[in-house]
């Protein structure tokens, strides 16, 4: 059994996901296995699959969903996210690996090199803060001041995410490791900042909010207690947005918080993943969480065979 899964999702840039690969092929931990997820639409032109795991997902998955296969495929008691556009450096997974060895650690948060700015996943400070969480600035800045690594790359305990379900596939990439991040908090689950781990992303240091994004994140904030749903705090939101002037979102936001439907399926997810956490199962059986279309139970074995024909 490898100790490290590295699952690198594909989204649709060839260019990007290639860079990621032979970066980190060029400085490939030991005892690791190296997944990549995507809908089809790779062909390997480089014909790499004697050193990576293909994980084909439906066509048109999302990024969540991606991650999902990914996680679903993975055999190691450790995984890591990088997304495509991520490149590492030598020696990258080793401090970050020696945490695990804490059982209360169940994430860890490399330092990421964003847009020439370095940051840690996302801010503890930063999540119960709603004009944070709005503006989209929620990186970390600083080591300890991190609650989970953001999607751009973040080292996991597999176990704790099976349990939980993996990332909720009804959330885009702007809130889904938002929403991971207040689940993992709530569950008292505990993340590290690593220094020594450095890498180079593409992405922004802030996030941008689209108006779906803002839409979703009224949800999460609604399931999680950061805001009371309802006229009142709608209203508040959306004078709020004008007077800064970002009438669009303000208004995805109110619509968020005026719809029960938008945190119903977040709720419910985090029901389950409290049950999951008090009675102390991994379980040998999962089900990727998903509001809206519905996924069978994955076995350990399926998700070798799986794994075996990709």
């Amino acid at each position: 059994m490898p100790r490290l899964s590295i699952i690198v999702p594909h989204r649709l840039d060839d260019e990007r996901l290639e860079a990621t690969l032979l970066s980190v092929l060029e400085n490939r931990p030991r005892d690791c296995e190296l997944i990549v997820s995507h809908d089809g639409s790779y062909p390997d032109p480089y014909q790499l699959s004697d050193e990576v795991i293909y994980v084909q997902a439906e066509q048109g998955a999302s990024l969540t969903e991606l991650l999902n296969a990914g996680l679903m495929a993975a055999c190691s008691p450790v995984v890591c996210t990088l997304l495509d556009g991520v490149l590492v450096a030598q020696n990258w997974t080793e401090s970050a690996l020696k945490h695990f060895a804490r059982p209360e650690v169940s994430c860890v948060a490399p330092q990421v090199k964003l847009a020439g700015k370095s940051a840690f996943g996302l801010q503890e400070k930063a999540l119960p803060n709603i004009a944070k969480l709005r503006s989209g600035r929620i990186h970390a800045t600083q080591a300890g001041d991190c609650a989970a690594p953001s999607l751009s790359c973040g080292f996991y305990r597999r176990k704790p995410l099976l349990a939980l379900g993996g990332w909720c596939e009804d959330l885009g990439a702007e809130v889904a490791d938002i929403e991971m991040a207040l689940i993992l908090r709530e569950q008292a689950q505990v993340c590290v900042c690593e220094p020594e781990c450095k890498l180079t992303s593409q992405e922004s240091l802030v996030r941008k909010m689209s108006k779906e994004a803002s839409y979703e994140l009224a949800g999460v904030a609604s399931a999680y207690g950061l805001v009371a749903a309802g006229p009142f705090t709608a209203v508040s939101g959306l004078l709020s947005g004008m007077l800064t002037g970002n009438l669009s979102s303000a208004m995805a936001w109110a619509s968020g918080l005026l719809s029960s439907n938008n945190s119903e399926h977040i709720a419910a997810r985090r029901k389950i993943a409290l049950e999951h956490f008090a009675s102390r199962e991994d379980s040998a059986s999962v089900k990727i969480f998903n509001h809206t279309k519905s996924a069978p139970a994955i076995e350990p074995a399926q998700r070798a065979a799986r794994r075996s024909a990709a």
